[in-house]
């Protein structure tokens, strides 16, 4: 097989900190590569090099086994690299053909758009890959997996020779999964190759034929397909063995009482008369398929869809008209997508930590600094949240660093019932096991959690009891005790 790319000895530094440090692999022509590290190992370093975002301060790159410099997008593009990020930034009001084709428009003599070229050149590469999606649709009106689709497609437009995906699975339900892996196995096919990076260490496994792990910038470990295994992958990434165990919690629960009960939700128009209770202490996981109605649940919950129905908590019914009315009656929120939602962008991780503590921080409307000081290094120790300071930009952090920050703002609020939508997504292996032990130890101090999450293994280790909805409907529930895959998706796909 030949060898299409090689980086050798490749390091990048920033100020104070080395992102990577002489990184040496290979990619063959037609290989699917999966990257793996924790946040903050250096994979997203890694991709920005190779698509000319960032410069590398040292190294050398070899494509085609001759020497190149990566200087810009531009040179990554002219080589046939072909980057698929993980919000695959699109024109939303432009439709699907003229986003494969942005800035390289077929044009007629006069220099007008020639209309049909672009879409009969759009509809032969959607036929190639056999995606079925109009040429003419806006982007806007497509669900997330055809946005995916359509930014998979314009990767490879270009006479790539390379697509790295980065994180693309990451909102796509099962079936869509299959369908992207469809593709990439004919981009192996047609002699293409793949750098695939996710957190979902088991399709890698199904995807992949060669694993390099990286650990603080050091590629520590490369595997081939054959001697891979989870538990090496995840000891390689962590520099430790990770042991999963589930709780049961069920003989201590049934002591504690009900806290908060939800009656009849309806959120147009997609819940239909939801009900449930949820006792002090308890997780109460919502499961589903992609659409079943369980982000609409919490954000109704929350006040930031109108909805109707009634909620109480200890005993008294609330008046939840927005988000303000709900953090006051003492719910905390971590949405699905925590940079377009849960995040102050430009902002300290102090600020970020303190924004919801206004009664703590403030004494007869001043601003206690030193309070407000105290409490957020105390957050930022009890969450080990990996930051040189508390004045460091929200930004700079990694992604599951970040989500701990948001825990660590409702602790320090002191909520009680605190609603997780997809908690760990986009987390790594060590992030994800010290939020699912941040969440016992909340539980074991009496707050509860609803929590939303498309990954089943981590529904059902992590939940009490489990709702099963399809089609905004509450159609089954479990407990820990009574936990079945089968009956779950059966339910889930409203069989």
């Amino acid at each position: 097989m030949q060898e299409l790319l090689r980086c050798q000895n490749i390091t990048k530094e920033f100020p104070g900190v080395k992102a990577l440090s002489e990184v040496n692999f290979g990619l063959n022509q037609g290989e699917v590569l999966a990257i793996c590290g924790e946040n903050g190992a250096g994979k997203s370093t890694l991709i920005k090099i190779l698509g000319g975002v960032y410069r590398k301060t040292s190294g050398q790159l070899f494509w085609e086994n001759e020497r190149v410099d990566i200087n810009s997008p531009l040179d990554s593009q002219k080589l046939g690299i072909g980057v698929v990020h993980q919000d695959f930034p699109l024109a939303s009001d432009l439709t699907v053909m003229e986003n494969i084709f942005l800035g390289r428009l077929p044009l007629k003599l006069g220099g007008l758009v020639d209309w049909l070229k672009l879409e009969n050149n759009t509809n032969f590469l959607l036929s190639q890959y056999g995606i079925k999606l109009d040429a003419k649709r806006v982007i806007s009106e497509l669900s997330v997996a055809d946005r995916q689709l359509v930014a998979i497609i314009k990767a490879v437009s270009f006479d790539t020779k390379l697509v790295i995906l980065d994180e693309p699975t990451s909102s796509l339900s099962q079936s869509e999964i299959d369908i992207l892996f469809q593709i990439v196995r004919k981009l192996k096919k047609k002699g293409i190759s793949v750098i695939y990076i996710s957190h979902r260490l088991e399709e890698l496994m199904e995807i992949a034929d060669r694993f390099a792990i990286l650990r603080d910038g050091v590629l520590v470990a490369e595997l081939l397909r054959e001697e891979a295994t989870l538990s090496k992958i995840i000891k390689s990434m962590v520099g430790r063995e990770i042991v999963e165990i589930g709780v049961d919690r069920s003989n201590k629960l049934e002591a504690s009482p009900v806290i908060f009960k939800v009656e009849n939700l309806c959120v147009s128009p997609i819940v239909k008369n939801v009900s449930f209770e949820l006792r002090k202490g308890e997780i109460l996981g919502i499961g589903g398929l992609v659409g079943a109605g369980r982000t609409e649940v919490l954000a109704g919950i929350m006040g930031y869809i109108r909805s109707s129905g009634n909620v109480y908590l200890n005993g008294k019914k609330l008046k939840i008209k927005s988000p303000k009315d709900a953090i006051e009656e003492g719910f905390g929120y971590v949405p699905e997508d925590r940079r377009k939602e849960g995040l102050f962008h430009g902002q300290s991780v102090r600020e970020n930590i303190s924004v919801a503590s206004i009664p703590i921080v403030f004494k007869r409307g001043l601003l206690n600094k030193k309070t407000e000081i105290a409490e957020t290094e105390n957050m930022v120790e009890k969450y080990n949240i990996r930051t040189p300071s508390i004045e460091q930009n929200i930004d700079f952090l990694s992604g599951g660093n970040q989500q701990k920050t948001i825990l660590g703002r409702w602790t320090m609020k002191q909520s009680q019932i605190l609603l997780l939508d997809e908690p760990t997504n986009g987390v790594d292996v060590g992030a994800k096991e010290e939020i699912y032990q941040h969440m016992y130890d909340l539980t074991d101090q009496g707050l509860s959690i609803v929590m939303v999450s498309s990954d089943l293994r981590e529904l059902l280790r992590m939940s009490d009891r489990v709702l099963i909805m399809y089609a905004g409907e509450i159609v089954g529930q479990m407990s820990m005790a009574e936990a079945d895959q089968a009956y779950f998706l059966e339910k889930a796909s409203g069989l």
